[in-house]
């Protein structure tokens, strides 16, 4: 899959990646900086890419380690 179409792919599911990090982080703040970086471990993951694997559950691994790094790091630091 090329560039363009993983960009497509990610843009079709940023919003359910936001709602699940939001539902996990109670936060809009938060949410929006875990679903960025889960958005990002997307990118890198082929899998979800090239169908080996089930998207949805992908989609859920990734924002549920990206929030549980976020909240971690926003325990230790200031966010804004």
């Amino acid at each position: 899959m090329d560039k363009t179409q993983r960009i497509k792919r990610l843009r079709e599911v940023e919003e359910i990646c936001y709602r699940l990090c939001y539902a996990l982080l109670d936060s809009e703040v938060l949410a929006h900086g875990a679903a960025k970086e889960a958005l990002c471990r997307l990118w890198r993951d082929d899998r979800f890419f090239e169908g080996e694997a089930d998207q949805t559950k992908l989609l859920r691994r990734h924002a549920s380690a990206a929030c549980l790094s976020f909240f971690k790091r926003a325990k230790t630091h200031t966010i804004a």
